[in-house]
């Protein structure tokens, strides 16, 4: 297991709660070697594109992302990228589709990649450099 926390803030900088982060107990993280790579939160500005849908990603180096309802979601959902390393997630501007960046191992050569998600976290495209 990862020693990785991330801590929920209110507007004003007090502490909600320390979430619970069950991509870190994957088998393919590796303790010490596999770190927080990037954050990003849609916060509803322009909707929602789905009434239940994720709005939270905590993406780790290791090319695992986890997509969750917020800070107090049960049961987050957890993509496998494939990317090694990854370095960057976004949602678009709706909340719809989330961004992941990386580089994808082959033969010989890795090669930079954005894969593109929906709100459920199945894969829709990717777009390779």
């Amino acid at each position: 297991m990862c020693s990785a926390q991330v801590h929920a803030f209110d507007a004003m900088g007090n502490k909600i709660k320390r979430l619970t982060l069950p991509v870190l107990e994957h088998p393919s993280v590796e303790k010490g070697k596999t770190i927080i790579a990037a954050i990003n939160w849609y916060d509803g500005a322009e909707g929602h594109a789905e009434a239940d849908g994720s709005t939270l990603a905590i993406a780790l180096s290791n090319g695992l992302v986890q997509v969750s309802r917020g800070v107090d979601d049960l049961a987050p959902l957890i993509i496998d990228t494939k990317l090694a390393p990854l370095t960057q997630c976004k949602w678009d501007s709706k909340g719809a589709v989330l961004a992941v960046a990386g580089m994808r191992p082959g033969e010989g050569r890795e090669t930079a990649v954005v894969q593109f998600y929906d709100v459920q976290g199945n894969f829709m495209r990717a777009l390779k450099a």
